[in-house]
């Protein structure tokens, strides 16, 4: 595994829970994490050292961070701005259509979402250093025993290893994507944090030479929506039958036929005009990819 960016915290929160887990009551009781800079782990208590370790740190990676442990340590007055969360259940759902393993894709064949499932699901950890147990009841305490505390941060650092160990395998699953893009979006993680629309974007760019340009031609953080595609009806259909990615249809049209290769000269190249199967606003080669497809 080649070197991490030092910039990175794994971190993980345990709370008392109010019936099942909750951001929106639930109530900060540890923070336990692994610093990249230090190469150390820490469990505290202390809001005041939440702040400090997220402070010196730029990436901030969790398992469903962003939808649960970041909601509640902001009510604990902690700040985010300027912080790049990666929230790697996130990254799990996302791009597992395209992930695959050698137990299949990972879309097809992954049945549940919890940290413990996926590392043992990716044999990233075995009995012995797997999530662990421990008996949740104790999380609706409002104070802990000096007992329950102490097993509680060895349960809280071993979710911590258990979630550094799938954040190391997923940066080495996506190490090749960084050759796509421009170095300071490399910087930035974004062949973790962007959506595949996105990232395909910047990658089109770059080999391209052209500038990114958004809303309003304004670089925005966050997902390129697509437009609005319907399936097809009808019971029965006869005929040639042509499949198409209705997922990703544009760019599916895009690569199947080639049609970033638009013929610019009067070379004796072979030439795609539709097939009579669609109406094709100009030519295109038919005899090598563009290197946009490409």
């Amino acid at each position: 595994m080649e070197t991490k960016s030092e910039d990175v915290l794994i971190y993980d929160i345990e709370t008392q829970v109010f019936g099942r887990p909750n951001p929106e009551q639930d109530k900060f009781q540890l923070f336990c994490c692994y610093s990249y800079k230090s190469r150390k782990y820490y469990c505290t208590k202390d809001v005041d050292t939440v702040k400090m370790l997220i402070d010196k740190h730029k990436f901030l990676v969790g398992f469903n961070n962003d939808h649960y442990d970041n909601p509640i340590l902001v009510r604990e007055g902690i700040s985010f701005k300027y912080k790049i969360i990666i929230d790697l259940m996130k990254i799990i759902k996302s791009r597992k259509g395209g992930m695959m393993t050698k137990k299949g894709m990972l879309g097809n064949v992954l049945m549940r979402h919890s940290l413990d499932y996926i590392t043992r699901f990716l044999d990233l950890v075995d009995d012995d250093s797997a999530k662990g147990d421990i008996d949740y009841s104790v999380f609706k305490k409002e104070k802990w025993t000096q007992d329950e505390e102490a097993e509680i941060k060895i349960y809280a650092k071993r979710d911590v290893e258990v979630t550094k160990k799938l954040y190391e395998w997923i940066e080495d699953y996506f190490s090749g994507f960084k050759e796509f893009i421009r170095p300071e979006d490399v910087d930035k993680k974004i062949y973790l944090t962007a959506s595949i629309a996105k990232f395909a974007y910047k990658a089109i760019c770059k080999a391209m030479g052209w500038e990114e340009t958004y809303a309003g031609d304004v670089v925005q953080e966050g997902a390129i929506s697509g437009g609005y595609v319907a399936y097809p009806a009808g019971e029965q259909f006869e005929g040639d039958i042509y499949c198409i990615d209705y997922n990703s249809l544009y760019p599916h049209i895009m690569i199947q036929c080639n049609l970033f290769g638009r013929k610019k000269d009067d070379s004796d190249r072979p030439i795609w005009t539709g097939a009579n199967k669609w109406k094709v606003e100009g030519t295109y080669y038919s005899d090598k990819l563009s290197p946009v497809a490409e």
